[in-house]
């Protein structure tokens, strides 16, 4: 696994989510299919819940459906992370209505999980 990629989860997980897209970014620029559309799911995942916070809820819910629709097409356990459970948290997020009238910090922690 690239040292980016770490070092994007590690700020992802920790809710640094438009650091995460800083460190992972340039890694996705330089890497070729079928992993680039990997990467670019990821970063979208990463860029929507950095919109959330920042309570731009539209661009947010569009860049998820992005993120979903990259991912979707990745097994279970892709280049090191359970996509799986990574896109149901999101979804949790994106498709429960109380869960996004009541953002809070604790509403982020969402993790992902390496394997």
């Amino acid at each position: 696994m690239d040292k980016q990629f770490i070092e994007a989860v590690k700020l992802f997980n920790d809710g640094k989510y438009h650091e995460a897209h800083d460190v992972l970014e340039p890694l996705w620029a330089e890497t070729d299919e079928p992993k680039k559309q990997f990467y670019q799911g990821i970063i979208q995942g990463f860029v929507a819940l950095h919109l959330l916070q920042e309570k731009r809820f539209p661009g947010a819910y569009k860049v998820f459906l992005r993120s979903r629709a990259n991912l979707e097409k990745y097994k279970t356990n892709s280049y090191g992370v359970d996509v799986s459970q990574f896109l149901i948290e999101l979804k949790s997020i994106f498709t429960d209505p109380t869960y996004l009238n009541n953002l809070s910090e604790e509403c982020y922690n969402i993790q992902i999980r390496r394997i």
